[in-house]
């Protein structure tokens, strides 16, 4: 979220506050009122008109404190405020200097920023908070997104590759395959296997204890298949897999009460994708958006 990302970049300038030498001088040109009006109730400073808020101040505060383990003294509040003082100069800078607009990567870091508070925004809002009825229907309406994975049980084989001849064991595996997928044994088969030895316990796994036996990308094919279905050679670093399903245990979808968070936290992410393409439908429609004739 924007405010967390705010926040951790607060903390950071005010330890380096602490930690760094040479500091400014402590100098606030101006207190109370500002030039152009009533001081902002919320805030501790203003920075050519633009306020340092006092919730960004003592998140700053409590960072320091969590990282020094006491509480800050008046100079190093001083120096806190002060370097977020410093903070908001830079971003002044940055944006006389066009950053936001030419940078790519202060582009992509801002754009990553409004996400963020569109969906928090969105998910604060009423909307947001569903109630117990709404949550259950929701839940119902969505069984496979909160279903566990499917657990298989698995018969392996496994082809050597080298950097010198990568062909000869793609080839050896689809030899393997085709014979597999013409009804022969897998006993029988398992004798051209370079690890004879890859044993898969009898009963069904995970497929996160699969991906430590066989690999993730042959445990995302296996899970592609059913029941005495045979894979394509899977490539893998050091050569090729051929896995063939015995068993397959499709996963369950928990009851409401054992998922009701997760079941809030989908509800919460799915109010934020809805606020954001909200917001972009319309500004679309607002912008003025032309097209090179060379556009696709």
């Amino acid at each position: 979220m924007i405010g967390k990302d705010l926040s951790s970049a607060h903390v950071l300038l005010a330890a380096g506050a602490l930690l760094g030498a040479g500091l400014a001088s402590w100098q606030i040109v101006q207190r109370g009122p500002g030039a152009d009006g009533p001081f902002p109730q919320n805030a501790v400073a203003l920075v050519d008109g633009s306020p340092i808020w006092r919730a960004d101040y003592e998140r700053a505060l409590s960072g320091v404190a969590t990282a020094t383990g006491s509480a800050p003294d008046g100079e190093t509040r001083r120096r806190v405020l002060q370097r977020l003082i410093d903070e908001e100069l830079l971003v002044q800078r940055g944006l006389e200097l066009g950053l936001a607009a030419r940078d790519r990567r202060v582009r992509a870091d801002l754009s990553a920023a409004v996400i963020g508070l569109l969906v928090a925004t969105a998910e604060d809002g009423e909307e947001a908070e569903p109630d117990e009825e709404e949550l259950r229907r929701f839940h119902a309406d969505n069984a496979r997104w909160f279903r566990s994975s499917p657990q298989l049980a698995l018969d392996a084989l496994f082809f050597r590759a080298s950097s010198e001849n990568a062909g000869a064991g793609l080839e050896r595996a689809t030899q393997a395959r085709e014979r597999l997928v013409a009804g022969e044994t897998f006993d029988d088969v398992r004798s051209t296997s370079d690890a004879p030895d890859v044993e898969l316990p009898g009963g069904p796994l995970t497929p996160r204890a699969l991906g430590e036996l066989v690999g993730s990308t042959a445990t995302r094919a296996a899970l592609a298949l059913g029941p005495g279905q045979v894979s394509e050679p899977v490539r893998t670093a050091s050569g090729y897999f051929v896995v063939r399903v015995r068993e397959r245990l499709e996963g369950a979808s928990p009851p409401f009460d054992e998922a009701r968070d997760a079941v809030a936290a989908e509800h919460r992410r799915r109010t934020g994708e809805r606020g954001l393409e909200s917001f972009l439908e319309e500004r679309r429609r607002e912008a003025r958006i032309l097209f090179a004739p060379e556009a696709p």
